[in-house]
């Protein structure tokens, strides 16, 4: 049985099976930790896949829904606590990848550069959603509006690429 493990839980790894030659690809065995992470794992690129549309879904029909004025973003407010979590798991999920990357001496360019890319990006989206909450969150701060906008339009890409690419390296 071939097991294939990438992203929060370390370097990618494959179990016995042929035709895997991938530069970061290490022989594991097939026990039920193993494939207990595997499943964590593949459940976790999933819950950003699905976040990131709902996300995306949520801020394209808001402007249908929401009647405008001080109108409480009830929706928002409950999105922010599972976009909070997405964001942390992204952001593991690109740093293991481009630690990986930087340790693997042989690694080409474009692999540098997706990395760097991806792992650069949850970090600014990353730090723009969790100034932007807090100032929502506390009471004496108004947050920007037109941070939410960028916010919410860069999220969805970043969860969705990085649960992408962590479900497809889970993959046996």
């Amino acid at each position: 049985m071939r097991l294939l493990r990438f992203g929060l839980a370390g370097s990618a790894a494959v179990g016995s099976g042929a035709g895997y030659t991938g530069s970061h690809a290490k022989r594991l065995g097939s026990g039920p930790k193993e494939e207990a992470m595997s499943i964590l794992i593949r459940a976790a690129a999933a819950y950003l896949v699905l976040l990131a549309s709902a996300v995306a879904v949520n801020f394209i029909i808001t402007p249908l829904y929401h009647p405008g004025g001080d109108e409480p973003f009830t929706v928002w407010e409950i999105l922010n606590w599972f976009m909070a979590v997405g964001m942390v798991i992204a952001l593991a999920a690109s740093y293991v990848d481009k630690r990986r990357v930087d340790r693997d001496g042989s690694a080409d360019i474009r692999r540098y550069i997706e990395a760097n890319l991806a792992f650069y990006a949850a970090v600014l989206v990353f730090l723009l959603f969790f100034w932007n909450w807090f100032s929502l969150l506390s009471p004496n701060n108004e947050p920007d509006g037109q941070f939410w906008a960028v916010i919410d339009s860069l999220m969805p890409v970043v969860l969705g690429v990085t649960g992408c690419r962590v479900f497809r390296g889970t993959r046996a």
